[in-house]
């Protein structure tokens, strides 16, 4: 019962996200947006449910010290994802600096 319950949410959950998806999906394909920029976000966003799911479990498991350690890695993961477009919002602002 368990089991069917959890599928019965994960379900109506996507049926929730479709359109969330949907717009993702269009913002992709337009001309004026990078792309790239659309992959770390979706890379930060799976690091961060991966990370927190993790965590819960380790916590649930009476292990807060491993369930610590996850957090700090997927936050450490999460910046090294994010590098590319930490540098190009920097290099933005050097080039507003010098004008």
């Amino acid at each position: 019962m368990t089991i069917l319950t959890a599928i019965l949410i994960l379900l109506a959950v996507f049926q929730q996200v479709a359109p969330f998806l949907e717009e993702i999906e269009a913002i992709a394909q337009s001309e004026s947006f990078d792309s790239g920029y659309l992959l770390v976000l979706l890379k930060a966003v799976g690091i961060t449910l991966v990370g927190q799911t993790t965590s819960s479990l380790c916590k649930d498991a009476g292990e807060s010290t491993l369930a610590f350690a996850v957090e700090l890695a997927s936050k450490a993961a999460i910046l090294l994802v994010s590098l590319p477009v930490i540098l190009k919002i920097f290099e933005y602002l050097s080039e507003i600096l010098r004008i």
